[in-house]
Parts: structure tokens; C-alpha cells; sequence
């Protein structure tokens, strides 16, 4: 992230950053906000429908259901996303699908 950051930090300054904390892939403020009006989008549109229904459970294909809201985001950051909304993902056949609860 020190890299990324030359406009604001002196190229030197993210140099020895780099140097002494290593790379620091952690999202930054803007990366964040995107992140939640993706979730924001997912909810209102998937999970929501189902929870109102009194369901605690559903099971999406992974490519047409779930990737369809987070394309460009990396799996990882996908669960951690899910766990901190409270959101338990179970990969069912061969990760094709998964199985969301809550």
C-alpha cells in the first residue's frame, strides 16, 4: 500500500515503510466503501427476500449468484466479509456452490 501511495508519501518514505512492515495489502477508506455498497446491494437483493421469508439458509451457485455482486473481489476478502456481517458460507459441490446462513 506504501507503493500506491507516492502522491501523498515521499517515494523514500514509502520505501523504508515497505521496508520495515512489509507489503500491507489491507484495504484503504475508498476500497472499504466500495466493498459495502456491494454488500449493501447483495443484501437487499438476495439475503433480505429469504430472511423475510423466515429463512436462515440458502445455497447459490457461486459463479452466477454470488460473483455477479463481488467480480472483482478476492474470495478471502469475500469471507472475511461475510463473517464480520454475520454470514457462515459452507462450499457445497466441489466450491460450485455455496451455502449461506445466518
Amino acid at each position: 500500500m506504501a507503493q500506491d501511495q507516492e502522491r501523498c508519501i515521499p517515494p523514500h518514505v514509502a520505501d523504508a515503510i515497505t521496508a520495515h512492515v512489509g507489503d500491507n495489502d489491507l484495504m484503504n477508506g475508498p476500497e472499504l466503501r466500495t466493498l459495502e455498497k456491494l454488500w449493501e446491494a447483495f443484501f437487499e437483493q438476495q439475503l433480505k427476500p429469504f430472511a423475510e421469508r423466515g429463512e436462515m439458509k440458502v445455497t447459490w451457485n457461486y459463479a452466477n449468484d454470488v460473483r455477479r455482486y463481488f467480480q472483482d473481489i478476492s474470495d478471502e476478502c469475500l469471507f472475511d466479509l461475510f463473517k464480520r456481517k454475520k454470514v457462515a458460507i459452507k462450499k457445497t459441490g466441489s466450491g460450485l456452490s455455496w451455502e449461506l446462513s445466518w
